[in-house]
């Protein structure tokens, strides 16, 4: 079936043979002329990225901005995949409330694209200074952007890799390559050969000048879901409109890219880079980036928000703010915008830096993780508990000596509600900090927290139906207490035969 083509390293590197033009990649300054929607009314420059990209003023107006990627039918070439490029704007005369906050999305206008900004929560059309990359199909990038000929109706058309065709749940072979529209605003991608959680990273965009942001879930067999979301829904909502994506595979030359979670731990990396939370305990929501040797001004940083389909990462968009030596990303809260932390054992967001000067093409990933999968390994992990509480950066854990492939991750439980069979009251041992040295973790296997907590309150009942039976009477056997019930009904015939009556 040609539907079913797998993608081998072979196949990537055939397709990377086909180049006909560079990812471009950049981010813009958007200043604000005047409270109109013309094209004066705004004026966008060049802030950082590669050289093969210009802005079309002509096409530029409040909250849309006009670019030229310079193959001549750029909608139809390549896909654009957009982020954003600050946390938050002060309020201008035309925009409140102060600061505003927005999301972007890609849009095609003919055979060009523009990058519209829609403030969040409000969905208004604002300004707001946009990241981009823009995707050569023609350079063999996994990539592509679905579109509808109806709002809300389904997808019908996939501009992208000729390796990934268009399906819908009732089509879809379940094997092999596939976009797969499940009509309901999310979109299976599936590529045969390539785990999306360890291979490389993927980036999503909506693609619709809407108030729509895309996130992206992992499944447990390596595919993944985009989840397209209004800016302005609280909750865990889906709205059936174009999106785009793209996977970057590892091995790419110019890339540095990782999968982050909600402590800043890397479930995936490639290259030299640091990610930590930022002002921890008391700052919620915020890490900080830094690429050995890169700054903002020697490349492009864009980030997609993953989801859980729980916790807080149902509905939080994120943003980058850069500075002279790394950039500083936030995860929010719709409706209220308010910096909120991701728990330490979800994914928070995926991100790629594209540096400048450099001829980016697909890679073809190693997949030397397959290698480690039979080998044992062993630490000593120090923990410091920084103060008694249950957020993230309340406690650190570090590798003191073992084997280099295991890593401390700075897990925290899940936060649960105190009910009738659950401790109120901190243990005695959290009331102090305390560092534990010189011990090996004891290996166990997962368990999800409802099963803990299901299994707690059953030992727990099962020790107060003990207590009360240990408690009551002890009762004689059923033969016994029946004898002695018949003796008590005989007992009064027994009297009057012996008094003669």
């Amino acid at each position: 079936m040609k539907n079913m083509t797998k993608i081998t390293a072979a196949a990537l590197a055939l397709l990377a043979g086909q180049a006909a033009a560079q990812v471009e990649h950049g981010a813009a300054n958007v200043a604000e002329n005047d409270c109109d929607n013309h094209d004066t009314s705004v004026t966008v420059t060049y802030l950082t990225g590669s050289a093969g990209w210009s802005v079309v003023d002509a096409a530029s107006n409040r909250g849309d901005y006009g670019f030229d990627f310079g193959t001549g039918d750029d909608s139809n070439q390549g896909v654009l995949i957009t982020g954003n490029y600050e946390d938050a704007r002060l309020s201008e005369a035309c925009v409140g409330p102060d600061p505003y906050y927005a999301t972007t999305s890609s849009a095609r206008s003919g055979s060009s694209y523009f990058i519209a900004v829609h403030g969040s929560p409000s969905g208004a059309e604002v300004n707001w200074n946009p990241a981009f990359g823009f995707f050569p199909i023609g350079d063999g990038w996994l990539a592509g952007t679905a579109y509808n000929s109806t709002n809300g109706g389904v997808i019908d058309e996939l501009v992208g890799s000729p390796l990934i065709p268009l399906y819908n749940t009732f089509s879809d072979p379940g094997t092999g390559n596939g976009f797969i529209d499940a009509a309901t605003g999310q979109f299976g991608v599936r590529l045969e050969g390539i785990d999306v959680r360890r291979d490389g990273v993927m980036l999503g965009t909506g693609a619709k000048n809407e108030d729509n942001f895309v996130q992206i879930f992992h499944h447990a067999d390596g595919t993944a879901v985009l989840n397209n979301h209004d800016n302005g829904s609280n909750g865990n909502t889906s709205e059936q409109d174009p999106v785009g994506f793209v996977f970057i595979p590892g091995g790419t030359v110019g890339v540095t890219m990782g999968v982050i979670t909600g402590t800043g731990d890397k479930l995936f990396s490639q290259g030299d880079f640091t990610c930590e939370l930022v002002g921890k305990p008391d700052t919620n929501g915020t890490w900080r980036i830094e690429i050995a040797g890169e700054s903002p001004s020697t490349g492009t940083l864009l980030l997609t928000p993953t989801t859980e389909f729980r916790g807080n990462t149902i509905d939080n968009p994120v943003f980058v703010t850069p500075d002279a030596t790394g950039w500083t990303i936030t995860s929010r809260d719709i409706t209220g915008m308010g910096l909120q932390d991701i728990a330490s054992y979800d994914r928070a967001f995926h991100f790629a830096f594209f540096k400048t000067g450099v001829d980016i093409q697909p890679g073809t990933p190693d997949r030397s993780y397959l290698d480690r999968f039979d080998v044992a390994h062993a630490a000593r992990i120090a923990v410091t508990e920084i103060r008694p509480d249950n957020g993230n950066g309340d406690m650190t854990a570090e590798r003191e000596m073992g084997s280099d492939a295991l890593r401390a991750r700075r897990r925290q439980p899940r936060r649960r509600r105190p009910g009738l069979l659950q401790r109120t009251t901190p243990r005695p041992h959290r009331q102090r900090p305390r560092q534990l040295r010189g011990r090996l973790p004891r290996l166990r296997l997962r368990v999800h927290p409802r099963q803990h907590r299901h299994r707690r309150r059953q030992r727990l009942a099962h020790r107060q139906l003990r207590q009360r039976r240990d408690a009551r009477p002890q009762r004689l056997p059923r033969r016994r207490r029946d004898e002695r019930r018949l003796r008590r009904r005989l007992l009064p015939h027994r009297r009057r035969i012996r008094s003669g009556r």
